[in-house]
């Protein structure tokens, strides 16, 4: 980092390649990965938008860490995503931790079905960590019992999410205002679209251990953007068109059912990280949809490339898009239920299904 600098900036929650095989149903069923983004791309846009030092918190591997430091060891530091568990009980949580060795990374593997031996080993080595999502269930549902202990065995929660709303992160927020400990944020970014744009910061420091100290001692903030339903969509499309490629050679409209049974098992399945593959759905469907939203609020022309630089762009906003994806759609809702009524109108051999389907064109 710059010696001048009076503050340090990390995004402390965000992936890579190494984090390959999604656990929702859903996801695979429309050959998604859990992440598509190179750990090298990952640094690059990191570093364009003011983070001091790098990490990746891959879901229980440190591969893309080892590839991000071997490339840049100046500026980066082994961290992983730990899923553990309760012993004996259903109940799971994520906690990340970060400037850990190869050797801790296998013993915390090894150990991933007792949070409190985690915490202890953790502890013990003071290896800064932080509780993930704290209000969100991995596995099966937190009872309050569950969130007491993980209060008194992790001091630092993650308050600021970038890939959840500012309701989802509120609770976590409000626990650590009352309730004492520290707070820090990272962006959960899985699309390579919004890496920087939420981070932790602390006052200045010259090396990742420095940085890591201040956090472990409260002296950092949750800083920069909170997500929402939109950049939700929006980095789908990233992960989409980065796995998935566009498929023009495929000309294709989306099927309605198979949009409506997205949503459905996205409502269903998305909030455990659960659900079988099945065979309802399958990587055409994901590219259908994605063509025709893109095409439907204008952005058709745009490569799989060009996208992805839109997305990235400093001056993009994920709610400047949503305002123009909602007025495209608004017209096109508004046309459909004018030929719904003009249909209704006709005194014999009306469609009114077959009108109402032109909100699929």
């Amino acid at each position: 980092m710059s010696p001048t600098a009076s503050t340090t900036r990390v995004d402390l929650h965000c992936h890579s390649t190494a984090s390959q095989v999604s656990r929702l149903g859903v996801q695979r069923a429309l050959g998604l990965p859990e992440c598509a983004t190179p750990p090298d791309e990952v640094h690059a846009l990191a570093k364009r938008r003011g983070m001091d030092f790098v990490t990746l918190t891959d879901h229980d591997t440190i591969d893309g860490a080892l590839e991000l430091q071997a490339a840049h060891p100046d500026d980066t530091f082994i961290s992983e995503e730990l899923t553990v568990g309760f012993r004996g009980e259903p109940q799971a949580v994520h906690v990340l931790c970060f400037g850990i060795t190869p050797e801790d990374h296998d013993w915390l593997q090894a150990h991933n079905d007792d949070v409190e031996s985690a915490a202890t080993y953790l502890d013990e080595r003071e290896i800064t960590c932080a509780l993930a999502h704290p209000f969100y269930a991995v596995e099966a549902p937190l009872t309050p019992r569950h969130r007491r202990r993980l209060a008194e065995l992790f001091p630092i929660w993650e308050v600021r999410n970038g890939s959840r709303a500012r309701e989802l992160n509120l609770p976590a927020a409000i626990y650590i205002d009352t309730h004492g400990g520290i707070g820090v944020g990272g962006t959960d970014d899985h699309a390579g679209v919004d890496i920087g744009r939420t981070f932790s910061e602390t006052p200045s420091a010259h090396t990742p251990a420095e940085y890591l100290a201040l956090v472990r001692a409260g002296q950092v903030q949750a800083r920069g953007e909170q997500g929402s339903a939109a950049k939700w969509a929006h980095a789908a499309m990233a992960l989409a068109v980065r796995a998935l490629g566009r498929g023009d050679d495929e000309a294709t409209a989306p099927d309605p059912g198979a949009v409506l049974r997205m949503v459905e098992r996205v409502m269903s399945e998305g909030n455990a990280r659960r659900g079988a593959i099945g065979a309802d759905l399958g990587p055409a469907d994901a590219r259908a949809l994605l063509r025709a939203w893109l095409a439907s609020v204008g952005l058709g022309h745009l490569s799989g490339a060009e996208l992805l630089d839109h997305l990235q762009a400093d001056d993009f906003s994920h709610a400047d898009l949503f305002r123009r994806a909602r007025r495209f759609h608004e017209r096109k809702l508004s046309a459909a239920v004018g030929r719904v009524l003009e249909e209704a109108a006709r005194e014999e051999g009306a469609d009114i299904g077959a009108a109402a389907f032109g909100l699929f064109d």
